[in-house]
This record gives C-alpha cells, structure tokens and sequence, in this order.
C-alpha cells in the first residue's frame, strides 16, 4: 500500500492476499468492502459503499 490512504469504517474493510494499492485511495467501508485476492488498484480510486 502507498501513502495516503484514507477509509472510513476501516472494521468493515476486508483485503485479501497479495493485494496491491496505489496511492491516494479512498474507501467509505460503512456498508462493507471486500478486495479480493491479487486484485491492484490504480492511484486516485474511491471506493464507496453506503448502508
């Protein structure tokens, strides 16, 4: 994972094995996030998932 990294709900975010994370990602968790393994992500993303 590269710096900075900001997620909300950070109990309800599950990252699996050889996950790769660029920088400035932002994850709103509160309704859950699941980041399967081997899986990368580009610089800049938002992850959002409400309840």
């Amino acid at each position: 994972m590269a710096a900075p990294i900001t997620v909300a709900a950070f109990e309800e975010l599950y990252i699996g094995k050889g996950v790769f994370i660029n920088m400035n990602l932002l994850a709103m968790a509160r309704g859950g996030i699941t980041i399967e393994d081997n899986v990368q992500i580009a610089a800049n993303v938002q992850l959002l998932r409400s309840l």
